[in-house]
């Protein structure tokens, strides 16, 4: 697919539905061949880079890969409601590829006449340009044909190569009602034919959107089938790419609001500049300029707006001592610099913000329309009323991503938003939280907070060694998820190696020994079976089965024997890639060619699909990447955080679990309830040296039995889910894995120094329980040496009873629990307390 000539990194959710989507549009080609009309939608939640993703397929189409032949003259209409959401997709896409330049990226104006579309190019329209009253849809004195001509006789030249993408991800929000009925009328005129216009039906029409019923709709008033293409919340979520929390803050019940809480978000936006100061700095990565963004009320007659400017720079100028006037932005509708007291606020194109280093503060009413994104601001402040919660619901929406595309490792701090509120209260906060968590239009998917609910805690310098201590350990936080091949894995583990100047012939050398490997094994083939040396003839027939992918189950679709020629050897060739990687079938066909550039094509079709060959291939390289792991391993804990995420990234794309290595942040974020207690000796400590937590009953016992003893150096609640929690696997019922959470780590000092333990407080009425303890017994049999225990723990008559792990029988045992009476059982034999407690 078109991934690897994009400019950005794509995330891995978003490589596989590129995929799934060019696979789609593969099947509804094939109904238009047939004369049927046909349409596609990407679903994806806001802020999972839909725009990103349709690049790499228009680039996938109009160049090529191994899986789609290259369209080099289609033409792809990208249709939205607004004239700036155009310039913004342009823009976005121009960012994103090094392959669709400037003169592939038209923005249809008023002077645009052509008989037809140009191939291999982008343009964008807007409806507006579609009404009645535009000039690009009649032909006049200037102008030779309408533009719905120009549609017409593209659409009739080029069939399916000419493809209508409706965004409807970024429709303008401050659309009225009847602007919106006129956008929906035109779309229909693409789905239907407009006789009117002289516009026969598209055949082929692509939608986006992040609630595709609007889009479902327009469809379902037409015979087109549509190939749906959903992207999971959850794998947004697991991406990074959005901050983790939006904390919304109101001000305290009797205590002045609007300009005490906009001091109080200068002095948030001066930690958040401090934070990714030090942040950047440590991982040698260009320093991120967080933003604080002011969103004021309306103006009427000669003020631009009722929020006094001149008074909220005066508190601002307090916090910021070198806030300047180049620091100071507005994008207000009225594109004019604006003066306020001896200052000038400059104005900005809000699609200009992210890109301008010197904006510190930006001044908003309500000129969001655009659907642009800030990654950088880090701190909301609205002065708007709370009978206007949409106009913060469209802020929040475009302000909540991460502004390195990804989670940040070592402060939660930095992955987390605030909003503060004057003009609500804990009333009326409440329904701005559900707003927000609802809205999955303008509001991606994160999770909204009231501020008073959540609580920063740090560690605590005497507890500096545990911290460290605990920081390395083994964890299978990732199992369960996506997958990639053992072969892929080596060949980016090796090319990271070399990035990070550890071992420079990491690259070439493993993927000779792949290489070496299959040729070692296609000489054994050869020589042995006889079926396999008859398809190197030439003279053979080889059979081909394509299969179909429907509703997520496979069929096969056509099976025939084809026989082999130079044409179809160059198809074979490219499947090979797709089985093997460009790397490896290239330097295989380079040491093979020179005996018949057919046959070595045809030999390594037949190795990439025998499943013998495959297995072996995916052994050698499991080993490859094991001993690399151990080789390097000291080399990679040396590399910054952020350098060592990526390793961490390939272990999780195992598809036999392997372990990662915890990195706890410095500051972490709590969420607790009013009726949490506070705990003392805590690894994170918020204020008088306690945390305060929620902790459930079985958990409160089992710390306070640990609390009595005075070894217990501290102990940290191992939340479930987080980029730092520890985690063991286990095997569903289903034979899938699925990671565990232990509860409670706790650090136990001693004259032999410190040690880390593990409890995992556990129901027996958990219907899971023997699954995840026979779980922790693998964890403990793999990792043993690195804990002074790993117990599951019960509360019997009233007490904590625990059985260890790290003591062998108890070890062996747990290994072959196959049922809830296995590990009863357990607990009788070798059941003990929690103090003073032992398994033999």
């Amino acid at each position: 697919m078109g991934a690897e000539n994009m400019n950005l990194r794509m995330k891995d959710f978003q490589i596989e539905h590129v995929q799934i989507l060019l696979d789609r549009i593969r099947r509804a080609k094939r109904y238009v061949e047939d004369g049927q009309r046909e349409a596609v939608i990407l679903s994806a939640p806001t802020g999972s880079g839909k725009t990103v993703m349709l690049t790499a397929v228009i680039e996938a189409v109009v160049f090529g890969t191994d899986e789609f032949p290259a369209e080099n003259d289609a033409v792809f209409l990208w249709l939205s409601d607004q004239p700036e959401l155009n310039e913004q997709s342009r823009s976005r896409i121009a960012a994103s590829s090094d392959r669709l330049t400037d003169n592939r990226l038209v923005v249809i104006d008023n002077t645009f006449d052509r008989d037809v579309f140009e191939g291999g190019r982008v343009y964008f329209l807007n409806t507006q340009k579609l009404a009645r009253n535009s000039l690009l849809v009649s032909p006049g004195d200037n102008r030779s044909y309408s533009i719905w001509e120009t549609i017409e006789a593209t659409a009739r030249n080029l069939g399916d190569r000419f493809y209508v993408v409706i965004d409807e991800a970024h429709r303008g929000m401050a659309m009225s009602a009847q602007s919106r009925n006129e956008a929906n009328s035109i779309v229909q005129k693409f789905l239907l034919g407009s006789p009117s216009d002289g516009l026969t039906a598209i055949p082929l029409v692509l939608g986006i959107s992040a609630t595709p019923v609007r889009f479902e709709d327009l469809v379902g008033q037409t015979d087109r089938h549509l190939f749906k293409v959903v992207v999971d919340v959850e794998q947004v979520r697991d991406s990074g790419l959005l901050k983790d929390r939006l904390l919304v803050q109101v001000p305290k019940e009797n205590s002045p609001s609007d300009w005490t809480l906009l001091k109080h978000a200068a002095e948030r936006w001066q930690r958040m500049k401090n934070a990714w100061a030090q942040y950047c700095q440590s991982q040698g990565l260009p320093v991120v300029s967080p933003i604080l963004v002011v969103q004021v009320e309306d103006g009427s007659g000669a003020h631009v707006t009722a929020t006094n400017l001149e008074t909220a720079l005066g508190v601002l100028s307090e916090v910021i001592a070198d806030l300047r006037d180049e620091h100071l932005a507005h994008a207000f509708q009225d594109a004019k610099n604006i003066r306020v007291g001896d200052r000038v606020v400059r104005h900005i194109e809000p699609s200009r913000i992210d890109g301008d280093s010197n904006v510190r503060v930006v001044f908003f009413k309500m000129a969001l329309s655009t659907g642009w994104d800030c990654p950088r601001a880090e701190v909301i402040m609205s002065f708007r009323r709370a009978q206007d919660p949409t106009a913060i619901a469209q802020l929040v929406g475009r302000m909540v991503r991460n502004p390195l595309g990804r989670r940040v490792e070592g402060n939660d701090v930095l992955n987390s938003v605030r909003l503060l509120l004057p003009y609500y209260n804990k009333v009326t906060v409440a329904s701005v939280i559900e707003n927000l968590s609802k809205d999955t239009e303008s509001v991606p998917p994160l999770n909204v907070e009231d501020d008073d609910n959540v609580v920063e805690a740090s560690v605590s310098g005497s507890f500096l060694e545990s911290w460290k201590l605990v920081n390395g350990k083994p964890s299978y936080l990732h199992v369960g998820t996506r997958t990639i091949s053992n072969l892929v894995r080596l060949l980016r583990f090796a090319t990271n190696l070399a990035m990070d100047d550890i071992d420079a012939g990491a690259p070439a050398r493993e993927r000779d020994g792949v290489v070496d490997l299959l040729q070692k094994l296609a000489h054994e083939l050869i020589a042995k079976d006889k079926g396999f040396a008859s398809q190197l003839t030439g003279a053979a027939k080889v059979s081909i089965t394509t299969l179909a992918v429907m509703n997520d189950a496979v069929s096969v679709e056509t099976d025939e024997n084809i026989s082999i020629s130079s044409a179809n050897a160059e198809d074979l060739y490219k499947q090979a890639k797709r089985g093997l990687g460009e790397f490896v079938v290239v330097e295989f066909m380079r040491r093979e060619i020179g005996h018949d550039p057919v046959r070595a094509k045809l030999l390594i079709y037949l190795l990439s699909r025998r499943e013998d060959v495959t297995r072996r291939v995916e052994e050698v390289c499991q080993g490859r990447i094991e001993e690399l792991r151990r080789r390097h391993h000291e080399s990679i804990t040396r590399l910054s955080s952020s350098q060592q995420l990526r390793y961490q990234e390939l272990w999780a794309l195992a598809k036999s679990p392997e372990p990662q290595a915890v990195w706890l942040p410095e500051v972490v974020q709590w969420t607790v309830s009013k009726g949490s207690r506070p705990w003392p000796r805590h690894l994170y400590q918020g204020e008088e040296s306690v945390l305060q937590i929620d902790l459930n009953p079985w958990e409160e016992v089992v710390v306070e039995e640990l609390l009595r003893e005075s070894a217990i150096e501290c102990w940290l609640r191992n939340l479930p889910r987080k980029s730092w929690s520890l985690a063991y696997w286990y095997e569903k019922s289903d034979g899938s894995y699925a990671p565990g959470f232990p509860d409670i780590l706790a650090v136990r000092g001693g004259t032999d120094g410190r040690v880390l333990e593990v409890y995992e407080p556990h129901s027996p009425h958990l219907s899971d329980g023997w699954r995840k303890a026979k779980g922790l017994a693998r964890y403990a049999d793999r990792h043993l040496g690195q804990f002074g225990r790993l117990a599951i723990c019960r509360i019997i008559d009233g007490s904590v009873r625990l059985v260890d792990f790290c003591h062998e029988s108890v070890r062996q045992e747990g290994l072959r629990l196959n049922g809830d009476a296995d590990l009863d059982n357990l607990f009788r034999r070798y059941g003990t307390p929690i103090v003073g407690g032992g398994n033999s």
